[in-house]
């Protein structure tokens, strides 16, 4: 029953990731590939907290993950409603909702989270991942440099304010990714 519970979630995730970078036409392949692991990374750190809580019977990973986003989030979106800050495409008519990068914020968030958590080699492909997801939204021109480092701090901060360091798992043995004809794939090799 747990395992298609957990099955289940990642199913949900897939499919909201999907959704979200259906509307490719407009934009590159970069871009798109940035959407995608904005909510990949997250994704993958929910399903090790996920699986944590199902090896051990305690769902602290799982809580702490939740409050980490939340507060990221909320400071995010926050900063961009006070500061007002103008993006890079700016048009009259446009948001000035330029920093922080939320779409940054979002995956740093994922990896520092497996950082802070499950040690740094756990994380050492998310956070590669991550820096990409930044350097997707200053090639796509949504983003200043400023807005991206803005939005991992506001991640890193969040992470460190509420997440338990150091516990490790064998949940995740190996990710792979493939940026080759025009498309993304992320793969995982976990064990429920």
């Amino acid at each position: 029953m747990k395992n298609r519970w957990l099955r289940g979630l990642m199913v949900c995730c897939l499919a909201l990731a999907s959704y979200a970078c259906a509307d490719g036409a407009r934009r590159s392949g970069v871009e798109e590939a940035g959407d995608f692991l904005q909510l990949m990374i997250p994704s993958y750190a929910l399903g090790i907290a996920v699986s944590e809580h199902e090896l051990t019977g305690r769902g602290e990973g799982v809580a702490q993950f939740g409050m980490t986003m939340l507060s990221t989030a909320l400071a995010a979106h926050s900063l961009k409603s006070t500061t007002q800050q103008k993006r890079p495409d700016y048009d009259s008519g446009d948001d000035r909702d330029s920093f922080p990068s939320g779409h940054t914020a979002s995956a740093f968030a994922g990896a520092t989270f497996i950082h802070r958590r499950y040690g740094f080699s756990q994380a050492a492909v998310p956070y590669a991942l991550a820096a990409f997801v930044g350097y997707s939204r200053v090639k796509a021109d949504a983003h200043h440099p400023r807005d991206v480092a803005g939005g991992a701090l506001i991640a890193g901060f969040s992470t460190w304010l509420f997440v338990d360091e150091g516990q490790q798992t064998g949940a995740c043995n190996r990710i792979e990714t493939d940026f080759g004809d025009g498309r993304v794939q992320v793969s995982c090799s976990m064990r429920f």
